[in-house]
């Protein structure tokens, strides 16, 4: 009997160890290697390449890992438009996907295009190129990104408005100018803010105390040390009663109040109320939240949906957060659970269905990445399509569907005004293929969008077509 007994403790013992054995093989199989460590480092995707660094020397490779442009140059950066700047023998120029000069070296200091022109410094002096190689001079002692065929510069301590000829539209005259947004740029005159036109026509007096540019219609503005929010009528819609704010993205703002951060809609209401150390905008229907040294996710609601009690996280992207917990990284869903478990010495969030992780590095703030040391490789998102378009749709990040295709251009219909600004990701799936479109031109219930990723091939009328992010700055 009794070594009946010890003979099945046994038995049970052996196939629970199996059963581990198991579950730890799978979680390491569910890794789906697109590049395995190899890199210094590994920019994000943009247009298809992600540059990558080998020793002192950086080049690109494409979706699938491959490189397509040999590390020759010293530095580099992000494909956009076609082109891509990069550096070598001390001056900047640019290349093309097949990694061919169409602008030779000849900057001390380039930007990516940007409505078909770069911005350039030389000399001190700020000037702009265009991808024809057409240069206007550097002359500018400032100056802004061309967007709608304008762009903000500054002689001496004033400022205007050029055109792409380099031509004054706007002689300068303002102490400060911003960058239109909206059709808009805060100006200021006499230590008072307000805004003007594309035209240079005042449209908001000076009247506040500072100002931000408008964002889905309303503008952050200071009066007796608060901020509220105006209208392109200049009236104020919000008042002033928040130590600090933050533009409106996807119908709500950040506010602090007493160094505590929370969230309003566009009426003012208070979504979230101020509790929180920080609080980041809402993405893929989340947003994360600081308490006490740990981070974790609200909802639209305010209800805490993931634990606070991670020491580092990012936002949610493709169904999926990087978080960091007793030194590792991993990634989570949309309900904490872990789809990749803590592995990593370092993560980034996946984008275009691949995200950067680092082997055999530290975490140090200050290092490229927040990583110092170890090699970064590329793998795969586990979650299937159907997964993000249920995360997407749960969001409320449905925004239209595709009316038509024509070269490079696809139109999308919805309510664009409501979710799109101008250069904001959307996309797209055809099976498991994710493709990622650009906004160039969003209009109340149109947008004219651009592939940034994938084939526009895959695209068809009638698709439906989900935000995927905000538009970096540059």
């Amino acid at each position: 009997m009794r070594k009946t007994i010890f003979k099945s403790l046994f038995l049970f013992i052996v196939m629970a160890i199996a059963i581990l054995f198991s579950q730890g093989v799978k979680a390491q199989s569910s890794i789906q290697w697109l590049v395995k460590p190899q890199f210094d480092y590994i920019d994000d995707f943009s247009n298809g390449f992600a540059a990558v660094k080998q020793g002192s020397k950086w080049g690109y490779i494409n979706t699938e890992g491959k490189i397509v442009v040999n590390p020759v140059f010293d530095e580099v950066t992000a494909f956009k438009d076609g082109f891509a700047a990069v550096k070598k023998d001390g001056k900047w120029g640019f290349i093309d996907r097949t990694g061919r000069f169409i602008i030779k070296p000849q900057f001390n200091l380039v930007w990516g295009f940007s409505d078909g022109m770069a911005k350039v410094y030389l000399n001190k002096k700020y000037g702009f190129v265009s991808k024809e190689g057409q240069v206007i001079e550097p002359q500018f002692d400032d100056a802004s990104f061309f967007e709608n065929a304008i762009a903000v510069v500054q002689k001496g301590y004033l400022r205007g408005l050029i055109n792409k000829e380099g031509k004054f539209i706007i002689e300068p005259q303002f102490n400060f100018l911003d960058d239109f947004k909206e059709g808009m740029a805060v100006f200021e005159i006499g230590y008072k803010y307000g805004y003007i036109n594309t035209e240079g026509k005042v449209v908001i007096k000076p009247e506040f105390n500072n100002a931000n540019g408008f964002s889905e219609g309303l503008a952050a503005v200071k009066k007796d040390d608060k901020w509220g929010f105006i209208n392109k009528e200049g009236k104020i819609v919000i008042e002033p009663q928040f130590d600090e704010v933050y533009a409106f993205e996807g119908g709500f703002a950040k506010f602090n109040v007493g160094n505590n951060w929370g969230l309003i809609d566009r009426e003012g209401r208070m979504v979230i109320k101020p509790q929180f150390d920080y609080i980041s905008n809402f993405t893929e229907g989340l947003a994360v939240v600081k308490k006490d040294g740990k981070y974790g996710f609200v909802n639209k609601e305010g209800k805490v949906v993931i634990e606070i009690r991670f020491n580092r996280v990012s936002d949610f992207s493709e169904g999926l957060a990087a978080i960091e917990k007793d030194g590792k990284c991993g990634f989570i869903d949309t309900e904490g659970k872990f789809v990749i478990k803590p592995h990593f010495s370092g993560v980034l969030p996946f984008e275009a269905s691949v995200a950067r992780v680092n082997e055999g590095g530290r975490w140090f703030p200050e290092a490229e990445m927040g990583v110092d040391g170890g090699k970064w490789g590329l793998i795969k998102n586990p979650l299937k399509a159907s997964d993000k378009i249920t995360n997407y749709e749960k969001a409320g990040d449905f925004v239209g569907t595709i009316s038509s295709i024509g070269g490079n251009e696809v139109i999308v219909s919805g309510k664009i005004a409501d979710k799109v600004k101008i250069f904001d990701k959307l996309c797209a799936f055809n099976g498991e293929k994710i493709v990622i479109l650009q906004a160039h031109f969003p209009m109340m219930t149109i947008a004219k969008c651009k592939v940034i990723h994938g084939s526009i091939n895959d695209l068809q009328g009638g698709m439906k077509v989900y935000f995927y992010k905000r538009k970096k700055d540059d």
